[in-house]
């Protein structure tokens, strides 16, 4: 018989995953600066993911930096449409501190829009434990999610003015772009573990459409 105690291993806790904002800049340029934005709560072990979608006008921006309060940010999916010039991404950074921030993009090409959506999240690990991408329509993004994770979708879509509706995930935002383009993202918690989990964002009006999606595990 042991003369000591035998403890159970302490399972990590869930990752928490929120909602902050979502904005549109309607002007064109090789970079942006939304100025101020909401990030959340500050704490030790927040990250910020930022779900950004952008339309080129002739070919397709691709995100070649991105800072958030100054901190580099790293890219952990996009996907374009080239023959709509659009492109969804989602990056994120560590950022304890603050409840707002400066988030300054930088592009290869000139945009004609762009779009941001702003999570935080506690309890995770900054790394992708899954990526899904679609430039089909609806939106169609398969992936997995550990038990306890949380998942981030971007997409956009060549019509202005539509509403979109998600499938197996929450949704965070519409954001109808200056003219015929709009972006939208999701976003949930999931206790359970996800295989294959069938995500679709459909817009209201069909149209060419490039979206991603990220899955987060455990710290």
């Amino acid at each position: 018989m042991s003369l000591f105690p035998i403890f159970s291993p302490v399972a990590a806790p869930d990752v928490v995953l929120a909602f902050v904002a979502a904005t549109l800049r309607g002007s064109g340029g090789t970079s942006t600066t939304y100025s101020g934005h909401a990030i959340g709560t500050a704490s030790s072990g927040r990250i910020v993911v930022v779900g950004q979608g952008a339309w080129g006008g002739g070919t397709q921006p691709a995100i070649t930096s991105m800072t958030i309060g100054g901190i580099s940010a790293s890219s952990l999916i996009a996907q374009s449409n080239a023959s709509v010039a659009m492109r969804s991404e989602i990056w994120a950074a560590a950022v304890p501190t603050g409840t707002t921030a400066d988030i300054v993009i930088n592009w290869d090409n000139t945009t004609s829009d762009s779009n941001i959506a702003v999570y935080e999240m506690t309890e995770a690990s900054i790394t992708a434990t899954d990526t899904a991408v679609s430039t089909a329509n609806p939106a169609a993004l398969t992936i997995d999610c550990e038990a306890g994770g949380a998942i981030v979708t971007e997409a956009g879509n060549n019509n202005g003015s539509v509403t979109w509706t998600w499938a197996n995930i929450t949704e965070s935002h519409d954001s109808p772009g200056s003219g015929s383009r709009s972006y939208s993202g999701a976003s949930d918690n999931f206790a359970t573990t996800q295989t294959s989990l069938a995500i679709t964002g459909t817009p209201s009006t069909s149209g060419d459409e490039c979206g991603c999606a990220v899955a987060f595990g455990k710290a």
